[in-house]
């Protein structure tokens, strides 16, 4: 028995929930993240409940998402659970193929070392990781270049829970998805993890999702005359400088709000913090938290298919506009008459 094989001679497989042990393996390392981003998110289509060896798996995750920290400086490390699309028949009908993707915006690993990564490593854990996979019916591999950051990825068989409660079920019924499906949403979020989850949850309610990172492509596309049902905009966004006014979320909204397409396009926004309320607020709803965590269904829901008797879900009154927000709903305005659509957009 080789010394890696030690630590995955045995697998003792319990029930354990999903949510929580991925939501450990991130939060035990948030005193050692800094300014670092730590994301964790699970799609909804996976099991709550999943019967497997969690010591080993969360040692797993624990080593990944540890290594990722160790060796990231600025942005995010993301944690992603989904179902493997990638081989989606587990050998079994009591089982689930799961994958578990680690990746981060750190140093990344010079092709050169590559090979040999999992062949040891000064405290990285890599050896005992790859063989507890394996012990688990999966494979761990790794992408990265220098400068680009790492993405660890691996599958794993695990067992669906016999309690009827914690079976694998969608979390919204159809009849709710149908209120949403086909419904255009304009989701503009700086940051490329964050948009890639919102705009994956998006999509999994049924709605057409046109994602972007740039205040500025938001407002040509609706400047240009693109129609959209809502608009979910990022209270993150950086402000931008340079040859254009400075445009933070709150100004986008109101430039928004300036332009024909935009007058009453119902506007989300979505804040790592609370805010207070303000009576001339351009959003339909503010929600704050983790994005993992943000209760997006109810808010879009109650926007788009409000009660029957109940008021509009957003102010009609326009915004105080700021003179940055003029300049720009002008200048979109001169560049995109309305009625014309920019090139290549339908």
């Amino acid at each position: 028995m080789s010394p890696d094989d030690q630590y995955c001679d045995e697998l003792h497989s319990h029930p354990f929930e999903l949510r929580t042990t991925v939501e450990h393996a991130i939060a035990q390392f948030a005193g050692a993240a800094g300014e670092l981003d730590l994301i964790s998110h699970l799609a909804e289509d996976c099991p709550a409940m999943v019967v497997g060896d969690v010591v080993r798996l969360r040692q797993v995750l624990g080593t990944l998402v540890g290594n990722a920290v160790r060796f990231t400086a600025h942005g995010d490390v993301l944690l992603r659970v989904e179902l493997d699309a990638a081989d989606p028949q587990p050998p079994h009908p009591d089982q689930v193929r799961l994958r578990f993707t680690v990746a981060d915006t750190g140093i990344g690993i010079p092709p050169e070392h590559l090979d040999r990564l999992f062949q040891g490593g000064p405290g990285l854990g890599l050896p005992v990781s790859k063989a507890i996979v394996e012990a688990m019916g999966g494979q761990l591999t790794v992408t990265s270049m220098p400068g680009g950051g790492s993405e660890f990825t691996f599958g794993v068989v695990l067992g669906r829970s016999d309690d009827p409660e914690a079976v694998c079920r969608p979390r919204h019924s159809n009849t709710e998805l149908a209120r949403l499906a086909d419904r255009n949403v304009l989701l503009v979020v700086d940051d490329e993890i964050n948009r890639q989850i919102l705009r994956r949850t998006l999509e999994s309610y049924g709605m057409v999702c046109t994602a972007s990172a740039s205040p500025l492509d938001a407002v040509d596309l609706v400047g240009g005359g693109r129609s959209f049902d809502i608009a979910i905009l990022d209270g993150a966004m950086p402000m931008l400088d340079g040859e254009m006014p400075m445009l933070d979320s709150v100004q986008l909204a109101m430039v928004l709000r300036r332009l024909p397409a935009g007058r009453r396009l119902p506007l989300m926004l979505l804040s790592g913090i609370e805010r207070p309320d303000r009576d001339d607020d351009p959003f339909a709803a503010v929600l704050s938290g983790p994005i993992d965590e943000l209760p997006l269904f109810p808010a879009i829901t109650r926007i788009l298919c409000p009660d029957p008797g109940t008021d509009p879900p957003f102010s009609s009154r326009p915004s105080q506009p700021s003179q940055a927000s003029q300049c720009l709903a002008s200048q979109s305005q001169t560049q995109n008459p309305p009625g014309q659509s920019q090139p290549g957009q339908g």
